[in-house]
């Protein structure tokens, strides 16, 4: 192989946010930009495909622009808790990606839902 070509074995390539853990399922790197102003989430069972930041911080960064979707899901039933879990993700010698998770995020209403915040100024 020429050098400079392939990939370092076991380096973190970015950090995926798992946010429906119940079906594994991550952010999707998809974007749909339909001109409606709709909150629109794309989630992934496939790693392909899921959305990778650069680093942890960025990850954690991150989840803050899902807690609405995760708010909604769980007023509907559809989540057992709020919950987002964070892995670290990297190819084996052979190439085939690799998850190890790094982090679990658990969400409160309190801190998701601002009309409990003033509740319990």
């Amino acid at each position: 192989m020429a050098k400079g070509f392939g990939f370092q074995a076991n380096k973190t390539l970015g950090y995926a946010l798992v946010i429906l853990p119940q079906v594994n399922g991550y952010v999707s790197k998809t974007v749909i930009d339909d001109g409606v102003e709709d909150e629109y989430i794309d989630i992934t069972n496939v790693l392909e495909i899921a959305r990778l930041w650069k680093t942890k911080k960025q990850a954690e960064k991150a989840v803050g622009q899902y807690l609405g979707y995760l708010l909604k899901e769980y007023d509907k039933g559809n989540l057992p808790e709020m919950k987002v879990i964070i892995r670290a993700i990297s190819k084996d010698k052979n190439g085939t990606l690799q998850e190890k998770e790094v982090d679990v995020l658990k969400i409160t209403v309190t801190d998701v839902d601002p009309r409990t915040r003033m509740n319990q100024k």
